[in-house]
């Protein structure tokens, strides 16, 4: 992958279109997003092959966006970080297919434990990347706001369509958990 980036990044200074001191810059940041990229096809065409393509999408969807404002654990290295992705991902399969039952009986006392997390603990700041107060705040707003719409997405499609709900309900589980690993982790 690194020489692949490498040939793409010489070629754009090649042709004039950035510059040769930004080079390292322009090839770390094209690995990690081709590497993004491929996990998730990866995690997509798995999906799909094992008949739960939807539920993997509305999961990609959910996680990376609300993990944006959020936080959380996260991985020392993008190895870590990958393997830590899939894992997640294959918990989170596993528990909407072990626990439906329970978790479709009992989705709105789940999903007020996962917002009173939210509330409590968002954004989970890393030591790499510190925010400033006014993020923080922004963060905490949207973070708290697109679980209320997660919230009202349950609602929507508990009757009608429950694995959605269910799946949306299952990312916000492991979201808020990933959350409490990262306080934990950083010592709060």
């Amino acid at each position: 992958m690194r020489k692949i980036t490498a040939r793409i990044v010489h070629f754009f200074i090649e042709s004039k279109v950035i510059d040769e001191t930004d080079q390292e810059i322009y090839e770390y940041g094209l690995e990690i997003l081709s590497e993004n990229v491929m996990l998730t096809v990866f995690l997509l065409l798995f999906g799909v092959m094992i008949g739960k393509g939807i539920e993997t999408c509305i999961f990609l969807f959910s996680f990376c966006w609300l993990r944006r404002f959020c936080g959380g654990y996260h991985a020392k290295t993008k190895r870590g970080c990958h393997i830590a992705t899939f894992i997640t991902y294959i918990v989170f399969l596993l528990g909407i297919v072990a626990f439906y039952k329970v978790v479709n009986k009992y989705m709105f006392a789940i999903y007020f434990v996962c917002l009173l997390i939210l509330i409590v603990y968002a954004p989970v700041q890393h030591k790499n990347k510190v925010l400033t107060e006014s993020i923080c705040k922004k963060n905490r707003i949207k973070a708290i706001g697109y679980t209320l719409l997660f919230g009202l997405i349950i609602y929507i499609f508990k009757f009608k369509l429950p694995m959605v709900s269910v799946a949306v309900l299952a990312t916000l589980i492991e979201v808020a958990l990933l959350m409490i690993i990262g306080r934990r982790e950083n010592g709060d």
